[in-house]
């Protein structure tokens, strides 16, 4: 009789360390299918736009050290080299080049002026043209375009480190431009933005990955909060400045405004060395 209590109880405890078992596989099973629903519901809610696609690449290191490099083969190509494989270097990084000068002017790093040439420069025909003078003619145009698009690569980054700077108390003071073509409405969103972030005395924040899940845009839909066309779910502090991931840190902004404050507050804190545990201030670039 015992032993055979003694095998029922062995077999009741195996089968509870199995149940559990599966308990945990299903708890595993349902916070992964969790996790995709909220990331693709993000990607729907969020959409792709063009825009948004360039203007990161467009913001990013990588990007900068591509349009250099491919300067400088361009000034190789053109001076070294000839025949087809020039033009097809010639041609490929033009496009390229043209790309680059397209974006600094549309976010209005480049005037009109400055586009109008660097796109003219850049449909220049290269190769020979009339011998020896054609061929150091083309040379010389194309050596002057990659010289234009890297005085521009320079003064990006120039640029950026320039609008941050230390105040007289101490504060780095990280100065925001308004993107060209914005509305008076969007002008206004910034500059209440700006104000947001100031009041709760940012700090330069490392931010670990985990940190940023949810995603702020699964954290509102959650709550049952509306969206709106054209507006992103915004951290009011952002997550880089020592904001919080939650919902009472959260509101809608024009996805544009929202995306442009990211962009240049990232590029401020890499090209302007702004180091973390730094208390920062932001002001509307004059």
């Amino acid at each position: 009789m015992d032993s055979a209590e003694s095998s029922q109880a062995d077999a009741q405890a195996r089968l509870d360390a199995a149940k559990r078992l599966v308990a945990e596989a299903k708890a595993d099973y349902d916070d992964g299918a969790r996790v995709v629903v909220a990331k693709l519901s993000d990607a729907k809610d969020a959409g792709v736009r063009a825009d948004t696609w360039w203007e990161s690449i467009y913001h990013s290191d990588a990007w900068k050290v591509i349009v250099t490099v491919v300067t400088i083969v361009v000034i190789v190509a053109a001076i070294v080299l000839s025949g087809g494989v020039t033009l097809a270097i010639l041609a490929v990084g033009g496009a390229l080049l043209l790309a680059d000068s397209l974006m600094a002017w549309q976010e209005g790093d480049m005037s009109t002026g400055d586009f109008a040439l660097a796109a003219a420069l850049t449909f220049i025909p290269g190769g020979k043209l009339v011998g020896a003078a054609g061929k150091g003619l083309s040379a010389a145009t194309r050596g002057a375009s990659a010289a234009v698009r890297t005085s521009s690569v320079a003064a990006k980054i120039t640029g950026v480190a320039s609008r941050v700077r230390v105040a007289e108390d101490g504060v780095t003071e990280i100065a925001i431009k308004m993107k060209k073509g914005w509305s008076q409405e969007q002008i206004d969103a910034m500059i209440t933005k700006i104000n947001q972030v100031n009041d709760r005395n940012p700090v330069v924040t490392r931010v670990e990955e985990q940190a940023r899940n949810p995603s702020a845009t699964s954290i509102w839909r959650r709550a049952g909060r509306e969206f709106e066309p054209g507006k992103d779910v915004d951290h009011i502090l952002d997550l880089r400045l020592g904001g919080k991931n939650s919902l009472a840190n959260m509101q809608l902004l024009d996805s544009s405004v929202n995306r442009s404050f990211g962009a240049q507050i990232g590029n401020a804190i890499r090209h302007g060395r702004v180091g973390d545990d730094t208390f920062v201030r932001f002001t509307v670039m004059g």
